[in-house]
């Protein structure tokens, strides 16, 4: 009977501090961060079609620092800036506030005007902005790096199980030309294998002579900065506008006296700008009805614990 006691007293220790250390999966930092650097995701011809370039992405993973990590985890691809002919997929944003609550974060590299990708045609033949934004040649590069972006998706896809990833919750995010490259992803580009659940846009914007967007386009989160001379806000505003006219779910962030470059620490509606990006990305890419790998366990500890309470009760009597 003292051993019976014992045990359970042990259990319900344990299971207390383990759904204290849990906290919320996807909302609550509770994991390390690993990167894995230089995966080579696909080829994309360049030199004006004379020569392959190696494309190639980061990955970043939780890690386990006390909590288990899920095994299958809603991933976003992370698409870096530069106007198309520049940038890096070292210019990642928020992998250190998205990894750690559950996250997979992947950044990837793309063809730009340097490369001299060959003639492509694509998405970008209609953006009625191009000519506004870059130098001849602009309108290709655009297409190529989209057509890198889908290659970066079916990669996910095809090493879903070796890198953690649930093929049914993945979002893509970028910053500048890159958030255009995610808009397009997310809305225009008919993906065979990765249907995109989530859109960050922090600084992009798209629109044409006509609404580039359709009825039932993923949620999007649209971030711009009041002092932006790049891609003024009246843009963003524009585009937040066309989703409207079409009933695509959005989220627009207007951040004061703030250029081009985010700042994700300003307070917008009482909350930071960073943590408006963890609710909707646990609002719209996380969520899932089955209960979370975390959650299950916890409750299945509480539930033997309690099962052992009534076992040294009924010991007790006899």
């Amino acid at each position: 009977m003292r051993n019976i006691k014992v045990v359970c007293l042990v259990l319900i220790m344990g299971t207390s501090s383990y759904v204290a250390r849990a906290g919320t999966l996807y909302l609550d930092p509770m994991f390390g961060v690993q990167k894995t650097s230089n995966l080579v995701y696909g080829q994309g011809l360049v030199d004006n079609g004379n020569a392959l370039l190696d494309l190639k992405l980061d990955i970043y993973q939780p890690t386990d620092i006390g909590v288990a990590v899920p095994e299958s985890r809603p991933t976003i691809m992370w698409i870096h800036g530069g106007g198309w002919e520049g940038g890096t997929k070292r210019s990642v944003n928020q992998e250190e506030e998205w990894v750690p609550r559950g996250y997979n974060v992947i950044s990837i590299e793309y063809r730009l005007l340097g490369d001299n990708p060959p003639l492509t045609t694509g998405p970008a033949d209609d953006f009625a902005f191009l000519g506004l934004v870059g130098p001849p040649g602009i309108t290709s590069t655009v297409n190529a790096s989209l057509e890198d972006g889908a290659l970066a998706l079916d990669w996910l896809y095809a090493n879903a199980d070796t890198y953690g990833i649930d093929t049914n919750r993945i979002g893509v995010a970028g910053i500048s030309a890159g958030a255009v490259n995610a808009l397009v992803l997310g809305h225009l580009v008919q993906l065979e294998n990765v249907d995109i659940k989530a859109v960050i846009s922090v600084s992009g914007a798209l629109f044409n002579f006509t609404n580039p967007f359709t009825a039932g386009g993923p949620p999007t989160m649209l971030i711009t900065g009041e002092k932006d001379n790049t891609v003024p806000p009246e843009l963003v505003e524009l585009t937040r506008d066309l989703m409207n006219e079409v009933g695509i779910e959005n989220e627009f962030y207007l951040q004061p006296n703030t250029g081009h470059l985010p700042n994700w620490d300003v307070v917008i509606d009482g909350q930071t700008l960073s943590q408006h990006g963890v609710n909707f990305l646990y609002e719209n890419l996380a969520i899932v009805p089955e209960a979370s790998s975390i959650e299950l366990l916890a409750t299945g500890l509480l539930l033997f614990s309690s099962a052992c309470a009534v076992r040294r009760v009924v010991v007790q009597r006899s």
